[in-house]
């Protein structure tokens, strides 16, 4: 009976933590230079009919003391995944960092966000906006993009 009572009680327990986890404060953000190193791996279509793309790196530290991932909106126009993972890479030495880690709730998730902008954001046809995101794999590409647009 104590053992069921007690299996209980640490289910409640964890339960209750896991709604109510908030991760705790990265010490930084990640600079641009370790970004840079770890490179643009990945890149999706914004959508059917659209000129965006997202522009991704997966679970990367880039020398914090936690995992990122880095989320990059770009405009490239009629250009195929290789060129714009090409293109997005090339592109971040323009990214300027915009502070430091800011808590955000998005779909009842809490995530820090670092935010990144270009030098030239009149640029449509190039990057448009950065962010790191931690923990990693937090939030779907959506819900990152709902966050991209509020950061503006």
């Amino acid at each position: 009976m104590k053992t069921k009572i007690l299996a209980s009680l640490i289910m409640a327990a964890a339960t209750h933590a896991a709604l109510a986890y908030t991760p705790s404060k990265p010490d930084a953000c990640p600079t641009l230079a370790a970004i840079k190193s770890a490179g643009i791996t990945e890149a999706y279509k914004m959508g059917e009919g659209s000129d965006g793309w997202l522009s991704v790196i997966r679970k990367n530290s880039f020398g914090t003391n936690v995992e990122w991932e880095f989320i990059l909106q770009s405009g490239y126009k009629n250009k195929d995944t290789r060129e714009v993972i090409k293109l997005a890479n090339e592109s971040l030495s323009s990214l300027n960092l915009m502070g430091e880690p800011q808590l955000t709730k998005e779909d009842g998730k809490e995530a820090w966000v670092c935010g990144y902008m270009p030098a030239n954001p009149s640029d449509a046809d190039g990057p448009l906006y950065g962010i790191a995101l931690t923990p990693a794999d937090t939030m779907e590409l959506p819900t990152a993009m709902r966050i991209m647009r509020r950061m503006r």
